[in-house]
């Protein structure tokens, strides 16, 4: 998706018109048709220009940027924005903490895995990714909480879309932290099933 689209998605997920955000950046004639410019692509704004527009939207300046999948903040972002263009194509799964798993069963593990997928599609089963960077494996199961939060209700999708906005390294869960208390329920209850 390129910067003009999401500048005018997330302005408008701010209830903002064109002429407003213009203005916060600082143009004074015209605002409105430069933003417009910059939405419709026929303008792309400069490094310091998105800094400001990101500002004044209140969002992380990699939420607007096209991303560089070259680093695990750009893959990130990049399945941000394909989760907001295709809902329901893309679903993470959350996967059994190692200390919630059952014991080993002859010479295998068997995962257990917890998804929120709707259907599986032409008969087949879901597949699971995963990489042998922890990092990247921490920030998929991040997303994973919190696409499971939001199509189980628990938040909408007002927050949901913020939360990857406002999305960041820092803000992911480290490995050491514990599950999230409706997440930890939830694998309990799978523990009583059993």
């Amino acid at each position: 998706m390129k910067i003009g689209e999401k500048i005018k998605r997330v302005r408008l997920h701010r209830h903002m018109k064109q002429r407003e955000l213009g203005e916060l950046v600082g143009f004074t004639d015209g605002a409105a048709n430069r933003i417009a410019q910059y939405e419709s692509s026929f303008r792309v704004p400069k490094e310091d220009m998105v800094k400001k527009i990101a500002a004044a939207l209140n969002v992380a300046e990699c939420a607007l940027l096209e991303p560089d999948t070259g680093n695990l903040e750009g893959i990130m972002e990049t399945l941000f924005w394909l989760d907001e263009d295709m809902p329901d194509v893309l679903r993470c799964s959350l996967t059994m903490p190692l200390d919630k798993r059952p014991a080993e069963i002859g010479s295998a593990t068997v995962p257990v895995i917890q998804t929120n997928a709707k259907t599986v599609p032409f008969n087949t089963q879901p597949t699971m990714l995963w990489s042998e960077n922890d990092l990247l494996n921490c920030l998929l199961n991040t997303y994973a909480v919190m696409q499971y939060r939001y199509h189980t209700g628990r938040i909408t999708h007002e927050k949901y879309f913020e939360w990857k906005l406002q999305w960041s390294f820092s803000s992911t869960i480290t490995h050491s932290s514990p599950l999230p208390a409706d997440i930890e329920a939830l694998f309990q209850n799978s523990d009583d099933e059993q």
